[in-house]
């Protein structure tokens, strides 16, 4: 029995609270609550909105070059762009769980859209900010389509 006690604790001390913030949503105006928890040395998860992108005008304006913020290349389903206060550029970002907004698309069909990828954030952008990723897409009709969601994601810095 001390050998589960230790592990608990051991368990217990690894899962700290890291940050609770209230903000408010860019787009419903609502206030929503914000939470941090570190779950290993160096990864945590993080709810976040997330949006898609392309590198259209509409969507990058006088960016649309199809460079992320390193200088490197976009990649459809790959790239993300990040506040980098909340998220380091460069680490890796897995969605654990995803709530979406609206039923269109389902729950399902984002699971088929953003799990299994690993997202690497490169990017930055002037509208993201706070807990927000933007997920680089082939086509701003995709984008549209994808519209917006809230998800669970796990960040483990490099």
């Amino acid at each position: 029995m001390p050998q589960l006690a230790l592990i608990i604790l051991f368990l217990i001390s690894n899962l700290q609270f890291v940050e609770r913030q209230e903000v408010r949503h860019s787009v419903s105006n609502e206030i929503i609550i914000r939470q941090t928890e570190q779950i290993t040395d160096n990864s945590y998860e993080l709810e976040v909105f997330v949006s898609f992108y392309c590198t259209c005008d509409k969507c990058c304006g006088e960016w649309s070059d199809g460079l992320d913020y390193l200088g490197q290349p976009v990649v459809a389903n790959q790239t993300i762009a990040v506040d980098p206060d909340w998220i380091p550029l460069n680490s890796k970002v897995e969605f654990i769980d995803i709530y979406p907004i609206n039923d269109k698309p389902t729950k399902t069909e984002y699971k088929k859209i953003l799990f299994g990828n690993t997202y690497i954030p490169t990017d930055i952008g002037g509208d993201i900010n706070g807990a927000r990723i933007d997920i680089m897409e082939p086509s701003h009709g995709k984008c549209i389509k994808n519209g917006v969601l809230y998800a669970l994601v796990k960040v483990t810095p490099q």
